[in-house]
């Protein structure tokens, strides 16, 4: 894994370190597609500890179409009882799972002070776009009408993957959803913007274990063809959806997609909403999933559950 000469904060560095040094030992960079997502998952896990206490834990199997997905719902001790949130993991659509983020949706419960309700959408490509849309969908009306019936406020928060997921259900289910469905919506590190070629896409290509060629790997995974038809409901940068008006953005200094989430930020700002930017200095792109071992991440964690539960 190339580290370059970026400023890095300490301990994202000693991460970055551990997880090449993990990979390294599995011999990753020659395992076999199926095999490379079980030690992915394996060191992502591997993350997921120190998780703080919360009051109740529910899982809920939900049907879409003639598919299950699961619905874990994370509830504090704190709960204030007025507003809840919906999380959408990343994981570049085909990795990632509810286990790896199990301790953020703590930490987010928590510091929200409002349950956190992750969903367990299909990955790719056992299911590829829109599918993960409908699922998205489908989630957010059990939550409203099955979980929380009597909370007025509703919010939601992404990471990476995630993040774009929910642009796009957003901008896709506008009409359904309605305007003001979200009160507050967090999105961290995504990927909104088909321009693969900006300035911080050539600046990290090929550091920290990214490329952009890998990137439109995962891309046409996920969407066969969106690249080359640019696909507006995918790439989500233009976009203000009348579903949420009020956004915290996130982004990490060293990430290819930072480009992405200033210029969402920017259109966002310009269609009328209230913006939230920032951008975590000396951090990579994964710096969320390694909040056990990373202050900034923990702390950004929190930032985002304090912005949804205000």
């Amino acid at each position: 894994m190339r580290l370059g000469s970026f400023r890095i904060n300490a301990e994202m560095r000693a991460a970055l370190k551990h997880d090449a040094d993990f990979l390294e030992t599995r011999e990753y960079n020659s395992a076999p597609a199926d095999e490379k997502l079980k030690i992915s998952e394996t060191l992502s896990l591997s993350w997921n500890r120190d998780r703080p206490v919360v009051a109740k834990v529910q899982k809920h199997d939900v049907s879409v179409g003639s598919r299950t997905i699961e619905l874990r719902t994370y509830t504090p001790e704190n709960d204030l009882g007025d507003r809840y949130i919906v999380w959408v993991h990343g994981g570049g659509w085909n990795e990632g799972s509810l286990d790896i983020y199990d301790r953020l949706m703590r930490i987010l419960a928590i510091s929200a002070k409002s349950p956190v309700v992750g969903v367990g959408y299909t990955k790719a490509p056992h299911a590829q776009f829109p599918h993960q849309l409908t699922e998205l969908l489908t989630a957010f009306k059990f939550a409203e009408a099955g979980l929380f019936p009597a909370r007025p406020e509703k919010c939601i928060a992404g990471y990476s993957a995630g993040a774009n997921l929910i642009m796009s259900t957003l901008k896709a289910y506008a009409e359904n959803l309605g305007r003001g469905y979200f009160s507050r919506a967090c999105l961290a590190c995504g990927v909104f913007d088909h321009d693969l070629r900006s300035s911080t896409h050539i600046q990290y290509d090929g550091y920290f274990g990214n490329s952009i060629e890998r990137l439109e790997t995962i891309i046409e995974n996920y969407a066969p063809g969106a690249l080359a038809r640019l696909d507006p409901n995918i790439f989500t940068a233009n976009c203000s959806p009348l579903a949420c008006q009020n956004y915290l953005i996130i982004s990490a200094e060293h990430d290819m997609l930072r480009d992405d989430s200033e210029k969402l930020a920017r259109t966002l700002h310009a269609g009328q909403n209230e913006v939230v930017y920032r951008c975590v200095p000396d951090v990579t792109h994964i710096f969320l999933q390694r909040s056990s071992a990373i202050k900034k991440a923990h702390e950004t964690i929190v930032e985002m559950g304090r912005y949804l539960g205000k």
